[in-house]
């Protein structure tokens, strides 16, 4: 169940991320205006970081059953202790 529950949100913060890269592409000042407010409470950046914590522990658990194992496990470490550090 944790396999398929990180696959989704994988794939969803690869459809995020393709969503915000059309933003920056079609409307670069609302794209500035959002990434402005960017840790600019410490709710907003916990959320960030907490957020980016799971996506990290999501590609971790998924990297066995992925195509590149070594790619996934070690970018899942990357982003997890990114977010601790940033913590």
């Amino acid at each position: 169940m944790i396999i398929i529950i990180s696959k989704w949100i994988i794939i969803l913060s690869g459809i995020w991320l393709v969503a915000v890269s059309i933003l920056m592409l079609t409307r670069p000042g609302t794209a500035i205006n959002i990434l402005e407010k960017a840790a600019s409470t410490n709710f907003i950046n916990y959320m960030e970081l907490g957020l980016r914590g799971i996506w990290g522990l999501s590609i971790l658990f998924y990297a066995d059953q992925s195509g590149h194992p070594v790619i996934f496990h070690s970018f899942g470490i990357l982003i997890c202790i990114s977010t601790i550090i940033l913590l």
